[in-house]
């Protein structure tokens, strides 16, 4: 077994017919917003790489399992969108105001299920390996969308996120030079920066070690019609090889003196 952990949030469109009333826009909006909000084919775009896929099933617009479950620490709550959304993209109201028991049953059935989940994936891999490597797999829009809090100046091709903590340097630079050298435009925590951990270790384990990969999506669909470009499987190939890098220097057994 690998010791690394692919976590792949966004990627779902589900939303479960019982919640839909959760919703105050049409159909025609939460398509829209599906496909502004949506991670987009992440689940095949890092489907070649070793590891333990642990994949979320519903829309990020039901409950969204990368955000703090408490508000009060979650710096997107202040847009509207924190664990639960409240607004759209461009930060219209969105869905009904639920109560304390709506809120807390959805996290009851979705998010901390999921964050088990995650846990003790990254757990099973310190156990076989003495460490871990997540890989928080995303993709993001070529312009920025209105709810964005973040500098969005910088888009690049390929935009990797990384924490103080959990991100060692020689595990950023060479994830930074990996895509360089596959022919990609990439940056450090531009536009968006950070990579998740379990809370269990956050702060606390340096074995467990993170990095966000962010595709920007017009590298690889169109945009306004969802569909995949010709160029997608090429383009998965070329991701599927830098990560190899990346993760084959992580897997290097240490020597030590």
């Amino acid at each position: 077994m690998s010791s690394i952990v692919l976590h792949l949030p966004h990627s779902s469109k589900v939303i479960p017919a019982e919640l839909r009333s959760d919703f105050l826009i049409s159909d025609d909006r939460i398509d829209l917003e599906l496909l502004r909000m949506t991670d987009h084919y992440t689940e095949e775009l890092f489907s070649d790489l070793p590891g333990v896929p642990l994949i979320f099933p519903l829309s990020r617009l039901v409950i969204d399992v990368e955000r703090f479950e408490d508000d009060t620490r979650e710096p997107m709550s202040a847009a509207g969108m924190g664990v639960i959304y409240e607004r759209t993209h461009d930060r219209k109201a969105m869905k009904r105001q639920l109560s304390s028991g709506e809120r807390e049953k959805l996290i009851r059935l979705f998010y901390r299920p999921h964050h088990a989940a995650f846990e003790q994936a990254v757990e099973g891999a310190l156990h076989r390996h003495g460490k871990a490597l997540i890989i928080d797999c995303h993709s993001y829009p070529s312009s920025a969308l209105p709810y964005e809090i973040f500098d969005h100046s910088t888009r690049p091709e390929i935009g990797i996120g990384t924490d103080n903590f959990h991100t060692g340097s020689e595990l950023a630079m060479r994830s930074l030079w990996a895509f360089a050298r596959k022919g990609f435009s990439v940056a450090l925590n531009k536009p968006f920066p950070g990579a998740i951990t379990p809370l269990k270790y956050y702060g606390r384990e340096p074995r467990v070690q993170s990095i966000m990969i962010e595709v920007r999506r017009d590298i690889y669909m169109d945009e306004n019609s969802g569909a995949r470009l010709d160029a997608f499987f090429l383009l998965k190939q070329r991701i599927s090889e830098a990560l190899r890098e990346v993760i084959a220097l992580f897997e290097e057994p240490q020597v030590t003196a």
